[in-house]
């Protein structure tokens, strides 16, 4: 029985030439995947700035209802139609339009302005009176990061912070309208007992303040009767997974005087929020330094697979 052949110097030479181009091939793909990972990680980075910038409320400022103009709301309005109210929280950042439509899906993801937004809109539950005459109105924002939208709700659950910031504001049909804070609820999305808006008949009502209050992890001494009208500001808990924050005041004819208001005047305008700009600055810093670190690793492996082809 012969001994089988031996493999010649061609064959050997184009089974490493095989075994080059397959491992060239193989670090190719790798550096491409690594560069699009870190494209794709500053892309994230950009655009999560891009969606907290537009959901802060100094973008809508210049249709805010003033005492003396009331124009720009209006022109707000001519833009959407659905646009009822401009909410309030003195001392806070919550400080927005109100829309409403008839549903509560559509400004979960739709901008005041009418456009596609994952930051929303604060919104009124579509089973309340477009007026705020209902009894409970109850009204919902997502909650963000940097205390955009409902995100600053998170603060209430503190009890001097709570007791700092008491009143707000409600612009409605050219009038405004005070709120005073009385209550701060962590809940569950599904606790249809407190998700209840526009209840009708007397004893519910009563019924549904004496749960409020029982529920309630922060309250503030004040009558509040089933004649009253309350407006719940209503958004998401970081954990558990259904959980809400609440935030419950009473509607008064007359409006408050903003306590907050001449601490914001002599503050002298710097033309940048210099907490937002370093926040943003320690941000790309970070994306710069992961860039930095990976293109570093990229070249000492480019640098040894040269000196190991040698």
């Amino acid at each position: 029985m012969s001994a089988p052949k031996e493999p010649t110097k061609k064959t050997l030479s184009f089974s490493v030439r095989l075994v080059r181009c397959f491992s060239n091939l193989i670090d190719r793909i790798a550096v491409i995947l690594l560069l699009l990972l870190c494209a794709y990680g500053i892309y994230g980075m950009w655009d999560t700035n891009q969606l907290l910038s537009s959901a802060q409320s100094s973008n809508l400022q210049q249709y805010k209802p003033e005492a003396d103009d009331t124009l720009s709301f209006q022109e707000l309005k001519e833009i959407n139609d659905e646009v009822i109210a401009w909410l309030t929280v003195y001392g806070t950042k919550i400080d927005y339009p109100v829309t409403q439509a008839d549903n509560d899906q559509k400004y979960v993801n739709t901008s005041v302005l009418g456009k596609y937004s994952l930051a929303g809109s604060i919104f009124l539950s579509s089973e309340n009176a477009a007026d705020f005459s209902d009894f409970n109105s109850i009204i919902y924002g997502h909650h963000m990061d940097k205390e955009a939208m409902f995100g600053g709700l998170d603060k209430f659950i503190e009890k001097k912070y709570f007791n700092q910031h008491q009143y707000g504001n409600l612009y409605c049909d050219g009038k405004n309208y005070g709120i005073e804070f009385f209550a701060f609820i962590k809940g569950d999305a599904y606790d249809w007992q407190l998700y209840n808006p526009g209840i009708q008949e007397s004893a519910a009502r009563e019924s549904y303040l004496s749960y409020l209050l029982e529920q309630a992890s922060q309250t503030r001494s004040m009558k509040v009767t089933e004649d009253d009208r309350i407006v719940l500001l209503s958004t998401c808990a970081s954990e558990p997974t259904n959980g809400r924050h609440l935030l419950i005041g009473k509607l008064f004819d007359e409006p408050f005087e903003d306590p907050f208001y001449q601490a914001e005047e002599v503050k002298p305008f710097l033309g940048i929020d210099p907490q937002a700009w370093w926040g943003n600055l320690s941000k790309w810093l970070g994306a710069f330094l992961l860039v930095l670190w990976l293109v570093i690793l990229l070249g000492l492996f480019l640098r040894r697979k040269k000196e190991g082809s040698k």
